[in-house]
């Protein structure tokens, strides 16, 4: 069997947006993000990730996160994908990967996760630039 990566990603957050000459973009979402990847994981050197979402995550997530499942039948997103050397636009001695995608279909995805959290809850925050 290949390597996999398998991700859980659940909580509220809030966004937004500004572009120039736009009206800036703000609201708020919450909901339960599901990836899977097979780096490279064909002879092709094609590599495969699954993407799904969950939304809204009403669906067994206390408010505080200490325990948590999510049980559902969802539609997803498979893709296969590889990488190519492109030249970096800030760094002229610095190797920057892109990520070329050969494929993509929707697929039906089963989840069924539960987890216990474990700490403290963290904001966080990003910015693209």
């Amino acid at each position: 069997m290949p390597e996999m990566f398998v991700g859980v990603w659940g909580g509220s957050w809030k966004y937004r947006s500004q572009t120039p000459g736009i009206k800036p973009d703000r609201g708020s979402s919450n909901g339960v993000d599901v990836w899977i990847d097979w780096p490279a994981s064909a002879p092709d050197g094609i590599s495969k990730s699954l993407y799904a979402t969950v939304s809204p995550y009403d669906i067994g997530l206390d408010r505080n996160l200490t325990k948590a499942g999510v049980q559902a039948v969802v539609e997803g997103t498979m893709s296969g994908y590889y990488y190519v050397e492109v030249p970096c636009d800030d760094c002229d001695e610095c190797t920057c990967w892109e990520q070329v995608i050969v494929s993509e279909m929707p697929v039906m995805v089963e989840i069924d996760v539960t987890w216990t959290g474990v700490g403290s809850i963290a904001d966080s925050a990003e910015a693209e630039h």
